[in-house]
């Protein structure tokens, strides 16, 4: 209170005419109040708006690696898929080779045979 206002006696109520000094005390005080509310509200808005920001890149951090994920991803299995086919195309030649081979293999020891047992009879 100001040094205008008149001082208390003691063990007294609160004079009548100290009433405006009051009020106007607390309206002071509100006003007060409610500047700093006023002050914290902008700075969390502030601190929101800069925690948008920083979800907003890290989103679009998030969708960058993803999609160099994926572009990996799928070039691996393109490789793989180009190794599989490729091993299988020669392990398919190789296969046809051993067929061929058993069934001349299996023709060549019948010829033998017959001509054997043909020499053998005469």
């Amino acid at each position: 209170m100001s040094e205008q206002e008149p001082s208390l006696p003691a063990g007294t109520d609160i004079p009548s005419a100290w009433g405006f000094h009051i009020l106007q005390e607390l309206r002071r005080m509100e006003d007060k109040s409610d500047a700093k509310i006023d002050g914290l509200s902008e700075k969390i808005s502030s601190v929101e708006t800069k925690m948008e920001s920083k979800i907003d890149a890290l989103d679009t951090q998030i969708v960058t690696v993803r999609r160099e994920l994926d572009n990996k991803i799928d070039t691996m299995r393109r490789e793989l898929d180009s190794k599989i086919d490729t091993t299988r195309r020669e392990l398919d030649s190789k296969i046809d080779g051993l067929r061929y081979w058993s069934w001349a293999t299996t023709v060549v020891v019948i010829i033998a045979a017959i001509t054997t047992i043909r020499t053998l009879h005469r």
